[in-house]
């Protein structure tokens, strides 16, 4: 029988429950695609999807895009996912799932506008391509990367620095959530050390109150100084809004402790007999009890028995009886 990946539920359309979605590969591309997206021991750089919705306004459309700008490369942006449709987030999230099961993307962001939630921003996170959390927010006081004329963009696939600003973030578990979601969605690659140098923009959020945030992004200028420290400017690089918390579905105590399972091989183990020191690291051997009296040693000369020794014994005399009685 033939299924339609999608089926139309009251202007919903949802994944279909007969689509297989981990069929055998018929070419090597697809099978390249399948092994890269196998469970590995470190996770491949997070993608993000941005989905647009059938309606929106040019505060959202701005948004999206300058949003878009900042996670490239690792971002995939859904055009025509919504085309003839309607994608309700906090309704209906089985439409985000296939989305994000076939774009191997595990972060969306997903803007829409309608009469009773203007200018909505809805952000989350997947885990095997399952809804973890998301957050709803609503978008004011927009300035766009092409208003921020006074820095400019920083390069492709750059890391970010990231500034919570408020004792809300301390206070109010949804703030929690959202700043661990922001740095989830933003860090990009994962690695040990950056250049100074390469650290180009800054992402500063700040809480005025419990609901509303204050998102800036800024250009970090480096400049001489007459030391080997370089002076450090901030310039308004964009986008800057302002955030206001509608809506919220965080994921259960036992599914986050799940998603943040770190596999068994993939810990660091401790060092044994290894200590620090002022010294540096000073380390401990073990070893068996040793038994010096056999121990095949070298004899010096001086200790060495000589023939008149031996003779003295009655050791020659008993070799020359026993080589007699042989003849």
């Amino acid at each position: 029988v033939f299924c339609f990946p999608f089926l139309l539920r009251s202007g919903i359309f949802v994944a279909s429950p007969f689509m297989d979605l981990d069929s055998k590969p018929k070419s090597k591309r697809a099978r390249r695609i399948l092994e890269r997206r196998e469970p590995k021991l470190e996770e491949n750089t997070k993608n993000a999807m941005f989905i647009r919705g059938s309606k929106c306004t040019g505060v959202i459309s701005h948004t999206m895009a300058d949003l878009y700008a900042l996670k490239k490369p690792d971002a995939v942006n859904l055009k025509d996912a919504t085309r003839n449709r309607v994608l309700r987030p906090f309704e209906d999230v089985q439409s985000l799932e296939y989305l994000s099961a076939k774009n191997d993307a595990s972060l969306f962001a997903f803007g829409s506008q309608s009469k009773k939630r203007p200018n909505s921003l809805v952000m989350g996170r997947m885990y095997e391509h399952h809804l973890l959390d998301m957050f709803e927010a609503g978008v004011e006081q927009l300035r766009s990367l092409r208003q921020c004329k006074l820095a400019e963009p920083a390069a492709l696939g750059n890391k970010p620095a990231f500034v919570f600003v408020g004792d809300e973030f301390e206070r109010s578990d949804d703030l929690k959530r959202v700043a661990n979601l922001l740095v989830d969605f933003f860090r990009g690659t994962l690695v040990e050390r950056v250049s100074l140098a390469g650290l180009e923009h800054v992402i500063v959020v700040t809480a005025a109150s419990a609901t509303r945030l204050h998102f800036r992004v800024y250009r970090v200028q480096l400049k001489k100084s007459g030391s080997r420290l370089p002076r450090v400017e901030l310039a308004e690089m964009g986008p800057c809004f302002d955030l206001t918390l509608r809506r919220t579905r965080w994921a259960a105590a036992e599914l986050m402790r799940e998603a943040c399972r770190v596999p068994a091989a993939a810990r660091a183990r401790p060092a044994k007999n290894i200590e620090p020191s002022a010294l540096g690291v000073r380390g401990r051997i073990h070893m068996p009890r040793q038994q010096l009296s056999q121990l095949a040693l070298k004899r010096p000369t001086a200790l060495k028995r000589t023939r008149t020794d031996a003779a003295a014994d009655g050791t020659v005399a008993k070799r020359s009886k026993a080589a007699a009685a042989d003849k």
